[in-house]
């Protein structure tokens, strides 16, 4: 266990200086790659490396290059194909939200893709949807022009994934998203269940956390609110 803990800590520094002498824009994929690998400690295995790599290319290419790079990956490392799908759509995911740096034409050609590559990971792996679509279409880059059409399909697989062995309520993350369908859907009865069911979880990642808490906390005391309005009336 120590051993892999110092292997990893040694990755995370060569990784740390073979980016900061590489521009990822001038390389092919394939010799990017060949080049990260000999660079890095082959203690670990080659694919802990890739995906190492997998994650940290993501924030010296564009989305078209990115993409590019998990292509090779599944079509070369087939052991590597499942998570390379996951890590994959989380990161599209975070593409299509970023309003910051790519207009809404940018962000919906993205989520297009995102959502090609979910189809994808299920025909190709055991990979089960029901989370990842139910994220996606709350965090569509549409949703904000039609918020009804996307939040009734984020429902829909809401729905579907609470039905399987996946889900867990423990989950603070899936808590607030499921509380966040159902308050924008105007539905605050099944929102408050979920709210009050995170507000009862234990385990948070607090500052670090992709959500923001405390508009949970805050939508949690509007239903109440709304509730106990419901009931006096």
């Amino acid at each position: 266990m120590e051993e892999r803990k110092a292997a990893l800590h040694k990755l995370h520094l060569d990784s740390e200086r073979f980016w900061a002498q590489t521009d990822a824009n001038t390389s092919a994929v394939a010799e990017l790659i060949d080049r990260f690998l000999k660079f890095t400690d082959s203690t670990l295995s080659e694919g802990d490396r890739l995906i190492a790599f997998a994650v940290q290319v993501s924030n010296h290419l564009d989305w078209s290059g990115y993409c590019q790079v998990n292509e090779y990956i599944v079509a070369n490392k087939p052991d590597l194909e499942y998570i390379t799908y996951a890590m994959w759509m989380t990161s599209g995911r975070a593409w299509m939200k970023d309003a910051e740096s790519l207009s809404l034409e940018e962000r919906v050609r993205i989520a297009a893709d995102v959502e090609a590559i979910i189809e994808r990971a299920v025909q190709q792996t055991d990979y089960a949807p029901e989370q990842s679509l139910a994220w996606f279409y709350y965090e569509h880059p549409l949703k904000a022009e039609q918020p009804q059409l996307y939040l009734l399909k984020s429902k829909e697989w809401f729905e579907r994934f609470i039905e399987t062995d996946d889900f867990n309520e423990c989950d603070h993350h899936d808590l607030q998203m499921l509380g966040h369908v159902y308050f924008e859907l105007g539905d605050f009865k099944t929102a408050l269940h979920w709210y009050k069911k995170f507000e009862a979880t234990e385990h948070r990642c607090h500052e670090t956390c992709v959500l923001d808490q405390k508009l949970s906390e805050k939508r949690l005391v509007e239903c109440q609110q709304r509730m106990l309005g419901v009931d006096e009336g």
